[in-house]
């Protein structure tokens, strides 16, 4: 048979997050039939695989694929797996009386891209670095942002924003 170039891609890889790692070649003429990974020492199977790799560096990852032909190929590569983002943010003020706006910091670091959910009646979210929002209805309100980089890995933090009834003087 002709022989299979072997390949695959890796997606989200920073440290403590699971990186996924695809065969990109596994169809054609020999189509794959099974996989084995061997990320720095630890075995897994199929594709897509996930894999943690618990800190930061560069890193052997070896994919062998094994053909309906009974052939086995195999790609050896340098991954290199980076700090992921950090989510955080401050509020003030943190609760009040209706309607209470809210002036959201963000304190992220290490990200690229931002999602707030302020978990109102209409799911009401933002894209904007540090929002302001105004909570029109009492309750307590858990604030999600969501900050990820631009190679996919993500981190997430809720804060509670506390609508009450104003006090009289």
């Amino acid at each position: 048979p002709v022989p299979v170039l072997t390949d695959f891609t890796s997606q989200s890889t920073c440290a403590t997050k699971p990186a996924v790692f695809t065969e990109t070649n596994s169809g054609g003429a020999d189509p794959a039939v099974s996989w084995s990974w061997d990320f720095a020492g630890q075995p897994d199977t199929g594709s897509p695989a996930q894999h943690v790799f618990s800190t930061v560096g560069s890193f052997p990852v070896k994919l062998s694929s094994t053909r309906l032909s009974g052939c086995v190929y195999s790609v050896t590569k340098s991954i290199n797996i980076i700090q992921p983002p950090v989510a955080q943010f401050v509020m003030t003020p943190e609760g009040g009386g209706a309607p209470l706006t809210v002036d959201f910091t963000n304190t992220s670091s290490l990200a690229t891209n931002f999602l707030w959910k302020f978990s109102n009646v209409n799911n009401s979210t933002s894209t904007e670095y540090s929002p302001s929002f105004v909570f029109d209805q009492l309750g307590t309100y858990p604030v999600e942002l969501i900050a990820s980089n631009s190679i996919g890995c993500s981190d997430s933090i809720t804060n509670d924003v506390q609508v009450v009834v104003p006090q009289m003087n």
